[in-house]
């Protein structure tokens, strides 16, 4: 960022803030004023963001607060970067509860991006604006400077410089990194079709925007596979000549779509979790053998369903070149005895169908019993990490894949994802 001189004038102050920063809706919680200069860097095919504070000065509102962006130019002035490659949105507020973890705050936090339209800021509080600028591939190393104008109704106008240097190499267009964020259509795990009905909306563009904003940046959130193996607005099973399988009528643009942006995406359903109910709620195409409850974990019927499932998702995908994307998710936090004896089986009846396919376990640690051959990864809970470190160098060291997550838990001092906790927990 740059020299700390706000920018006031006639009623008004605007200055800015890092993106690593949760400012405050409330001016009494804001250490107000600052910089006015943001100095960002960012390589080829990346974003990088930076927010603009905007506040009254004591004593009245702003009304009709208008934000506006330029181009940014280079030194020299003969090429740019469009200002259609920066984005400017409001940033909005959720309200928290008293927690069972120490948070700085309860009340207001920032979090959701909201589409950038003329705002009011009431006396006594401030008003952020998330920018964020895309560095297209074909940018030239070097710096640029640009501006960012915010112009409430009837106070003038005051500028925030914007400085950029682009780096002389671009990031891949593939991530190495893996990520699985959890995303689902799921009635009662999402708020996606409130928001999104299926009678009103079609489902597949819906999802395809989705996808796109993550994949932009990185993030792959198809490895629990509702989308991908047990939404039935997009997926059916059907029994043909006594055998079970997938019609992928529906699915297949998505799929097409899915495959071009790169993504992994599981194959396995049901993904079996430590409670029949549970597991039959997670899977409403199989809802039909619900009624074998806890036996389903030892029901050989069920089991002959889920290879014949399971085989033919393997022939289409290998038909169309796309079996490389494939995963199977296969276990969700197991938690007894049975539950380990299953998933060492269901691993074993995956390698069985397809050997190259990649297995994979979330747990909070490595379960010894079901650790070989037939698991390929292990997602272990990061709150578990350092009192299981043992056992996951030694499958790390006979070529196991090793990643982690967070859930409802840990919290502090670990990162996590939740909202009131401050925005470098989630980097």
């Amino acid at each position: 960022m740059g020299q700390d001189q706000t920018s006031s004038s006639r009623g008004f102050l605007v200055w800015v803030e890092t993106s690593l920063r949760k400012v405050f809706k409330d001016k009494a919680l804001v250490k107000v004023g600052g910089e006015t200069q943001a100095f960002i860097s960012a390589a080829r095919g990346e974003y990088e963001s930076f927010q603009v504070i905007v506040s009254p000065r004591e004593g009245g509102d702003l009304k009709n607060v208008e934000v506006e962006v330029s181009d940014l130019s280079s030194e020299s002035g003969s090429y740019s970067i469009p200002r259609r490659c920066v984005e400017a949105y409001l940033v909005g507020y959720i309200q928290n509860r008293e927690a069972g973890y120490p948070v700085e705050h309860v009340g207001l936090w920032p979090d959701p991006l909201m589409p950038l339209k003329p705002f009011n800021v009431r006396d006594g509080e401030v008003q952020p604006v998330w920018v964020t600028v895309y560095i297209p591939r074909d940018a030239r190393e070097g710096f640029y400077k640009g501006t960012v104008t915010v112009r409430p109704q009837g106070l003038g106008e005051r500028r925030v410089t914007v400085k950029l240097r682009v780096w002389g190499f671009s990031l891949p267009s593939t991530p190495h990194l893996k990520t699985a964020f959890g995303f689902t259509t799921l009635d009662h795990g999402s708020a996606f079709r409130r928001f999104y009905p299926a009678e009103r909306f079609n489902q597949k563009e819906i999802i395809k925007r989705f996808l796109s904003v993550l994949r932009r940046h990185g993030v792959n959130i198809l490895w629990y596979g509702y989308v991908t193996t047990r939404d039935p607005y997009l997926l059916r099973v059907v029994k043909d000549g006594g055998v079970w399988r997938y019609d992928f009528t529906e699915v297949e643009e998505l799929l097409e779509f899915i495959v071009s942006e790169g993504f992994s995406f599981n194959i396995f359903a049901p993904t079996y979790w430590y409670e029949a109910s549970g597991l039959f709620a997670l899977n409403p195409l199989l809802k039909e053998f619900d009624y074998l409850g806890d036996k389903v974990y030892s029901s050989e019927e069920f089991e002959l369903v889920v290879r014949q499932l399971l085989e033919s998702y393997v022939d289409y995908l290998r038909k169309r070149g796309w079996l490389d994307r494939a995963i199977c998710y296969i276990s969700d936090e197991p938690r007894r005895e049975r539950d380990f004896i299953h998933a060492k089986r269901i691993a074993h009846l995956v390698k069985e169908v397809s050997p190259t396919l990649k297995t994979v376990i979330a747990s909070g640690y490595i379960i010894p019993s079901v650790a070989g051959e037939d698991v390929d990864v292990w997602c272990v809970h990061l709150g578990c990490f350092e009192e299981g470190r043992r056992l996951i160098e030694e499958r790390r060291a006979e070529g196991d894949e090793i990643w982690w997550y967070v859930s409802n838990s840990p919290n502090y001092p670990y990162p996590t994802l939740f909202l009131d906790f401050p925005a470098v927990s989630h980097r």
